[in-house]
């Protein structure tokens, strides 16, 4: 689910494809909004995807993304980067973060916080990328969002989640959204993406 400040166009991308056994989402916030955030958040998904289809090992992938916004960007633009990697053969899920707002786990009434502390991309020359793996097991629920939303996230993620454990993901995005936005906290594009796990 997504909304965005600029009528034409919202600063936040994203995207889902398959690599293998792998399955990716990947999820980039432009700095401030409009036609140049949106720009900048596309081109950084659109080459990070024919990266890694190409082969290229996501750390090179995103190290060169990093030096190509290095020098595309004279001026002070970037972008967040937020990955999900969920390997459908072993059920685990990478989180590779730069710059990007937390990620959580909802398993048995629990909302498990994903925290990282990097720099967004095409800020500085060597980036320190975050990487965590976990195992995710069926009926987990896992969200990913943009820095839209104000504080009051997770708790408003939590009731909702709690209320609604047996929702399939599109509603549970549509809920949080729709309390996030009845309480005025949503100040910028805003995106949340929310999967659940299943046995197939």
């Amino acid at each position: 689910q997504q909304i965005s400040k600029d009528r034409d166009f919202c600063g936040d991308s994203f995207l889902n494809f398959q690599y293998h056994s792998k399955n990716i989402i990947a999820l980039s916030d432009g700095m401030g909004f409009g036609k140049k955030a949106h720009e900048e958040s596309e081109l950084t998904l659109d080459v990070f995807s024919r990266m890694v289809k190409s082969g290229i090992q996501l750390d090179d992938c995103i190290q060169t993304i990093n030096a190509l916004l290095r020098i595309k960007n004279r001026v002070d633009m970037f972008t967040t980067l937020d990955i999900l990697m969920f390997d459908t053969s072993i059920g685990e899920a990478t989180f590779i973060k730069n710059g990007a707002m937390p990620s959580y786990i909802y398993r048995n009434n629990e909302l498990i916080p994903i925290k990282p502390d990097t720099l967004p991309i095409g800020i500085v020359d060597e980036l320190q990328v975050y990487k965590k793996t976990i195992p995710l097991y069926e009926d987990d629920y896992v969200i990913m969002c943009s820095d839209g939303f104000d504080e009051g996230f997770e708790d408003v993620a939590k009731g909702v989640l709690s209320e609604h454990t047996s929702q399939v993901p599109q509603f549970i995005g549509d809920e949080i959204l729709k309390e996030m936005m009845a309480s005025e906290l949503v100040d910028d594009d805003a995106t949340i993406i929310v999967l659940k796990m299943r046995k197939v």
